[in-house]
């Protein structure tokens, strides 16, 4: 474990010399138990009780190609900025196995092998010198067993993480009984009197979304495998389930499903008359959504070719959702 100060310093600023942030997946039952806690607790590593994030947003790679699982942890990621390290007790960047295929141990890096966690060298252009390499490149390029995960295991004071130190929560594109997930976290948020920016991820690619919507349908009825799904009419569900089959990915899709599921999509239901009714928050209907939602990737699509920072981006889409409740207001 780093415990000094002029090694935190550097991992912040290696990072924020990148543009790089945080994160930290969860699902909505985790989420809860944080947002009553007031802050993120550590996980048991070891015998060692570590909060764990994670350099890579896992989850946007699902939303850019539909190439990859979703994360597995959970539908919500939690985004904080470097700086928060400076609170930190002890830092240590790991490598962790990111299948479930073999009994691994994490593997240890050293400050000095950050940056080749990175795709690109530091003075490329923003945003591509922020981006981490993919799991699979980074078992490679470290010449360990499998796709890896890179996280720092952290000990902060009063083993917690506070809430006022996330910057947003980012929520997958899924759609549920024609409400978007990301306005059912809204409700959960408002429930617990806490003021933290939900925002809905911005999924690039066409079938990411439709695939997302597709899986919660099936979710909610039951836990269906993947060899089904790879039989079923849809063509872009047969062609996903089909692609995740011949990479062997059977256990982890089993493992993503099922707590998808559990600790999830059910959850909210159940809450769905204690909580969700009883807050005032917008609640999205499917069909105004989709109506501007070719629009808004066709502009999204332009301006991340102009590079703009992802904090503009994301102020243009709540702009966009603002359109859609006037429209909705208006009807």
């Amino acid at each position: 474990m780093l415990n000094s100060e002029s090694a935190k310093i550097k991992i912040i600023q290696m990072l924020e010399k990148r543009g790089a942030h945080l994160y930290h997946a969860c699902q909505v039952i985790q989420f809860a138990d944080y947002l009553k806690r007031g802050g993120v607790p550590p996980v048991n590593q070891n015998k060692q009780h570590f909060i764990r994030l994670s350099f890579l947003d896992k989850a946007a790679l699902f939303a850019k190609d539909s190439y990859h699982l979703p994360d597995a942890n959970g539908p919500l990621t939690l985004q904080f900025e470097p700086a928060i390290l400076e609170k930190a007790e002890s830092v240590a960047p790991f490598l962790v196995p990111a299948t479930s295929q073999k009994k691994r141990l994490p593997h240890a890096l050293s400050i000095d092998d950050i940056p080749y966690l990175f795709r690109y060298t530091e003075d490329a252009p923003m945003p591509e010198k922020s981006y981490i390499k993919s799991e699979e490149a980074l078992g490679e390029a470290f010449e360990t067993d499998g796709p890896q995960n890179p996280q720092l295991f952290i000990t902060f004071p009063d083993n917690i993480l506070p809430l006022d130190t996330i910057r947003d929560v980012v929520v997958d594109n899924y759609l549920m009984k024609n409400r978007q997930l990301r306005d059912w976290v809204k409700a959960y948020a408002n429930h617990f009197a806490r003021e933290i920016t939900v925002r809905r991820r911005y999924c690039p690619s066409d079938i990411g979304g439709y695939l997302s919507d597709r899986l919660v349908v099936c979710l909610m009825d039951r836990l269906p495998a993947l060899a089904e799904l790879a039989q079923d009419k849809d063509q872009f569900m047969t062609e996903w389930a089909q692609s995740l089959i011949e990479r062997g990915l059977q256990k982890e899709f089993e493992d993503f499903a099922k707590r998808l599921r559990e600790e999830t999509l059910l959850p909210l239901l159940e809450a769905e008359p204690q909580i969700i009714k009883k807050e005032k928050v917008f609640l999205a209907t499917a069909d105004p959504l989709s109506s501007f939602s070719t629009a808004e990737r066709n502009l999204i699509d332009k301006l991340y070719q102009e590079k703009l920072p992802a904090d503009a981006i994301a102020r243009i889409t709540e702009i966009e959702e603002g359109m859609i409740k006037t429209y909705l207001d208006s009807k």
